[in-house]
């Protein structure tokens, strides 16, 4: 992992000494750096836990430095008056396909006004809070995001977004909209095996809305996207191939909807935080909708902490469950034995498909955050991962169980410059 890491080190050290020797004559140019080192520990070898769906890498019963180690690299350029270019690159384990390097931010933003400005290219996508600095750790008191950031399988967009926000008397308002598309890829176990699969990830006509509000010390967010969203897998395209091939009238009218063939979806978000005194409080619920088997998914959390100087303890809670919109498909009455035998089997297999994206899961979090200095941190979290009976284990990590408690324990030191 050093290895692979070394030549990003040599690079934030030559930027940073070049970016401060130089920094006033090139007023138009900023170079900034994040990054995590550390991972998770917990001792269950049957069981891959695991940071992200895009990666098959993790903690299996031993310490991963691969689930939250990181670092990425920022770059700004003003051009002209108005008009600035971002680029930013993440170096990370956890990127989608296989990608140990990855741009995260490339586009132009040009500014018509202190209100209202414009951006085009590739972004984050703002389905949360905290989207904007999803890789950039420092930047939140957590060692990594609560489970419903893992809920919706892509994280950027590419297209265009409109920014608008102002300050009255006693509040600001700030809205976005925005509309693109991306491709990704996630990971998937295969049935019945320890080998993990990329499945393609297409999202086209991406439409959204993002609304928030600040009064004071309490911060209100409202976010709605949808999109059309497609799910190349392998092996569920070859089975359903061979559904398909046997000509059975109700089997072959199921095809479409276990396709997730640009599939209607949609996610609705609310976010509120408050900070009173040295104390704060915030949380967030998601909702995503989908037309197809997939399972619909809820998922909320809520975390407060304290600050004593340098020192801010923390608790967090968060639930992710799901509901199926899977249904038999009905034996016509008189169907002779081989034909009902063979629905039989579709609907085994479909709901099969089904229990793979059913999710019933309670993580409790306790930490602490340590700021060395002004841009140096030092964390430490422990988290008691309570999956249900029936969870589908494709969330946050795979197991062969239908039923599993999780201990996990973590450290990570965390840096901007």
């Amino acid at each position: 992992m050093f290895r692979k890491y070394k030549t990003f080190y040599i690079i934030y050290i030559v930027l940073f000494f070049f970016n401060s020797m130089f920094a006033e004559g090139l007023e138009s140019l900023l170079i900034h750096g994040y990054g995590s080192v550390g991972g998770a520990y917990q001792k269950n070898h049957n069981i891959l836990y695991r940071n992200s769906l895009n990666t098959d890498n993790g903690s299996r019963g031993n310490f991963s430095f691969e689930t939250d180690s990181k670092m990425g690299l920022q770059l700004d350029i003003e051009p002209v008056e108005k008009l600035t270019f971002t680029l930013q690159g993440l170096a990370s384990q956890n990127n989608a396909n296989n990608k140990f390097l990855s741009v995260e931010w490339a586009n132009l933003k040009y500014k018509f006004s202190d209100e209202f400005d414009i951006r085009v290219g590739k972004m984050q996508l703002p389905a949360f809070m905290y989207s904007d600095v999803i890789n950039l750790a420092y930047a939140y008191d957590w060692i990594r995001l609560p489970d419903m950031y893992s809920t919706i399988p892509f994280h950027s967009y590419r297209g265009v977004e409109l920014n608008y926000n102002t300050d009255y008397e006693y509040f600001s308002i700030d809205l976005k909209l925005m509309h693109g598309k991306e491709n990704d890829s996630i990971k998937i176990k295969e049935a019945n095996t320890d080998v993990f699969k990329d499945s393609k990830v297409e999202v086209n006509d991406l439409y959204g809305i993002v609304l928030g509000i600040s009064i004071e010390e309490l911060k209100l967010r409202f976010a709605y996207t949808k999109f059309d969203f497609t799910l190349k897998n392998k092996q569920v395209d070859e089975l359903l191939a061979q559904f398909n091939s046997l000509g059975i009238p109700v089997i072959t009218s199921s095809i479409d909807k276990y396709k997730i063939n640009h599939t209607p979806s949609s996610y609705i978000e609310f976010g509120i935080s408050y900070d009173f005194e040295n104390a704060y409080i915030l949380g967030e619920y998601m909702r995503l909708d989908s037309d197809s088997f997939k399972s619909d998914t809820n998922s909320w959390y809520i975390s407060t902490g304290y600050h004593f100087e340098q020192l801010t303890p923390f608790i967090t809670y968060s639930k992710t469950t799901s509901k199926s919109n899977y249904k038999d498909i009905n034996i016509p009455i008189g169907s002779p034995p081989p034909v009902a035998g063979v629905i039989i089997g579709a609907n085994a297999a479909y709901a099969n498909f089904t229990s793979k994206t059913k999710i019933d899961q309670d993580t409790t979090s306790l930490g602490v955050r340590y700021d060395l200095s002004d841009n140096l941190a030092l964390k430490i979290q422990y988290d008691y991962v309570q999956e249900k009976k029936e969870s589908s284990s494709v969330f946050v990590h795979f197991n062969n169980e239908p039923q599993t408690d999780l201990h996990v324990f973590s450290a990570t030191i965390n840096y901007v410059f």
